[in-house]
């Protein structure tokens, strides 16, 4: 055994913040354990960069990239860094893993239109406005009675313009249908 020191133990230097250490019980220096000085170093040696933990959370498919841990409600990867605290998109790290540092100002966008995706060759940077005209290119943006507000359908739509047509007041088609004269208003000047 090593210079072991009676009351003491046997010296050890500890493998996390590399002070030196007493061991108490010579079977457990024997056998490899006490190679930390405390819980806190123990804690600390056994937690994971932001890309280990970025990776073990992926199921590659042969499009996407899949983050399976915890999602945020819009569906994107959500990542809190090893200590609890600071919280991380997981494709924003991808991307900077992959590519370097996001730009201020710049979002990272999806290619595959998958928010879970994390593969770094579906993503890329763009501005708010890139991202929206990303949006409305692919049809995405929903508009008229397919946003979930909306009260007013195509088929009540005709049934206002008709009533218009019959010389109805716009008001009176607002109250009729529960609407404001405002979207009237707008409704038939299209």
């Amino acid at each position: 055994m090593p210079d072991e020191q009676p009351n003491k133990g046997i010296p050890r230097v500890c493998e996390q913040c590399g002070i030196t250490f007493y061991v108490r019980c010579p079977a457990l220096a024997k056998d490899g354990r006490g190679r930390f000085c405390g819980m806190r170093c123990v804690g600390l040696s056994q937690r994971k960069t932001l890309a280990e933990k970025l990776w073990s959370r992926v199921e590659k498919t042969d499009r996407c990239w899949i983050w399976i841990g915890v999602k945020d409600p819009s569906g994107y990867g959500d990542m809190v860094a090893s200590g609890g605290g600071r919280r991380f998109k997981a494709h924003r790290v991808s991307w900077e893993l992959a590519f370097g540092p996001i730009p201020p100002g710049l979002k990272v966008c999806h290619h595959c239109d998958n928010r879970a995706c994390v593969r770094p060759d579906h993503l890329f940077l763009g501005t708010q406005l890139d991202n929206m005209r990303d949006c409305v290119s692919k049809g995405r943006q929903a508009r008229g009675e397919r946003l979930p507000q909306s009260k007013i359908t195509s088929e009540i739509a005709a049934e206002m313009f008709a009533l218009r047509a019959l010389g109805v007041r716009q008001s009176e088609i607002a109250r009729r249908f529960k609407v404001t004269d405002g979207a009237i208003h707008y409704l038939l000047r299209r």
